[in-house]
């Protein structure tokens, strides 16, 4: 499936990006940022009250609770990196 977005949301989406790489904004930012944005494109250019979610990868590598379907378990060696050891 091919889908045409204007040029003002790939560049949104992508700065979101590099900015999340770049590590100066958290997951849960980069998630808020992209979902405000999807739901702008929902509303203002497919004139729908839907939505879907963003960054779907990136919810269930971060929420607590993200891992109870079963795919998420049998990938939960690709979560985030643990903030130390103790």
């Amino acid at each position: 499936m091919w889908a045409y977005q204007p040029e003002a949301y790939v560049q949104e989406v992508f700065q979101v990006g590099v900015r999340y790489q770049r590590m100066d904004i958290t997951a849960q930012t980069a998630i808020g940022i992209t979902q405000n944005l999807l739901d702008r494109i929902f509303r203002f250019e497919f004139k729908l009250n839907e939505s879907l979610e963003s960054l779907q990868f990136l919810r269930q590598q971060t929420e607590p609770n993200a891992g109870d379907d079963v795919d998420s378990q049998n990938n939960s060696d690709i979560n985030t990196p643990q903030a130390s050891d103790e």
